[in-house]
């Protein structure tokens, strides 16, 4: 049975939360022992850690041994790439959605903070359609946009060759009654 004063911490290592990691310690200092034991409540090396570390705190030790392993994973992915002279954004490798969320989020908030519109321009300018551009009116509203939203349309508009159609008012004739 595991003895209660020798448990440092436990984590789930299933996505079905049956099984636990528990780690132990021993008598050499910063030495630990792991063990691998059934998540049973009924059970005496079960019962032995729920009585020091309860579900809440088994919970909250998984989430955040698997959000290390996932950072770990992404820095060894980085290094080895950056290694073989391969550019990786960190930030394309923690989902296939996660880029496009913290794109909107950029966009959208503090938009005429002037540190992310030369960011963005010079960004935009590095893009070899938009340099070798000869539209300099567009390339000239890109340059002086005041937000993010400006300066992605001037961007758009070299990048797509089309200019926005701005729709006509018609205004409504009223009716004279007779």
């Amino acid at each position: 049975m595991i003895d209660p004063n020798k448990i440092y911490t436990a984590h789930y290592i299933d996505n079905e939360q049956k099984t636990l990691e528990v780690m132990l310690g021993t008598d050499e200092p910063g030495v630990f022992e792991n063990m691998v034991i059934p998540y049973d409540p009924t059970e005496d090396n079960c019962k032995s850690v729920l009585g020091v570390i309860n579900d809440d705190q088994l919970m909250e030790n998984t989430y955040t041994r698997r959000k290390a392993e996932k950072q770990a994973f992404i820095d060894l992915a980085v290094s080895i790439a950056k290694e073989d002279n391969v550019d990786l954004d960190p930030v394309l490798l923690e989902s296939d959605s996660g880029y496009w969320p913290k794109f909107v989020s950029a966009l959208f908030t503090d938009i005429e903070n002037e540190d992310h519109l030369f960011a963005l321009k010079l960004a935009l300018f590095e893009n070899e359609k938009i340099r070798s551009s000869e539209d300099t009116d567009t390339k000239a509203e890109l340059r002086q946009g005041k937000t993010k939203s400006e300066v992605l349309m001037a961007a758009l508009q070299i990048s797509t060759g089309k200019k926005p159609v701005k729709k006509k008012t018609v205004k409504k004739k009223k009716k004279v009654s007779k």
